[in-house]
């Protein structure tokens, strides 16, 4: 399913999150999953669990990018924002 046709509220595997990251930065930047899984033990990252089992929001993806320090694309719909200096 393509990313812009998915449910945001679709829960992702952490295993796969990984690989769901390059949907969202710039030039397909992603994290190992070691990464991602001591920041989502850290509370660094939004992350669900359902038993043992650890979850992202697909609407949390760049949120997840933002704070593992990776730059998010640039979509057209997304109004760049002026910072004052």
């Amino acid at each position: 399913m393509p990313a812009s046709n998915a449910d945001p509220d679709e829960l992702i595997r952490l295993s796969h999150v990984p690989r769901e990251l390059r949907t969202v930065t710039a030039d397909g930047e992603t994290v190992t999953y070691s990464r991602l899984h001591v920041a989502a033990l850290n509370d660094t990252v939004p992350i669900e669990t359902r038993g043992t089992r650890y979850f992202a929001r697909r609407r949390d993806l760049p949120v997840i990018a933002a704070r593992l320090g990776l730059q998010l694309r640039v979509t057209p719909h997304a109004p760049a924002v002026a910072h004052a200096v």
